[in-house]
């Protein structure tokens, strides 16, 4: 299995991607694109990812982005990584949604934590 990891180091969602793999002990090549290395706006990244963000995963013919949902295809495809609550490969279909549902669950969590410790406002 060859994987490309496609983003630079010093971005965080791409050292998560990173911090994983390592932790694995799976090997990857590392692709630097995005920040002083450019490369986001090219014709042959933008087929891997329209919206020009990094990380963005290649496994194959098999492309994906999002560093999250990235995280989990790795936990459920690597032999190393499978989760006993997983005993399937995930399809595109699940990865994607399972990102979106992510997405959709923290942000409202994070809103209440940010009210929870917000300044409260002097009565008028």
């Amino acid at each position: 299995m060859s994987l490309e990891l496609y983003g630079r180091k010093d971005s965080i969602n791409v050292q998560k991607v990173m911090w994983l793999l390592a932790e694995l002990g799976i090997e990857y090549t590392q692709i630097e694109k995005g920040g002083s290395f450019g490369g986001l706006d090219e014709e042959e990244f933008l087929a891997l990812n329209p919206f020009g963000r990094v990380p963005v995963l290649k496994d194959g013919d098999y492309v994906l982005s999002e560093s999250n949902a990235i995280l989990r295809y790795i936990a459920s495809t690597q032999p190393v990584g499978r989760p006993s609550s997983s005993p399937c490969p995930p399809t595109a279909a699940t990865v994607r949604a399972s990102s979106f549902m992510s997405c959709h669950k923290e942000r409202p969590c994070r809103a209440a934590r940010l009210a929870r410790t917000a300044p409260s406002r002097p009565a008028r």
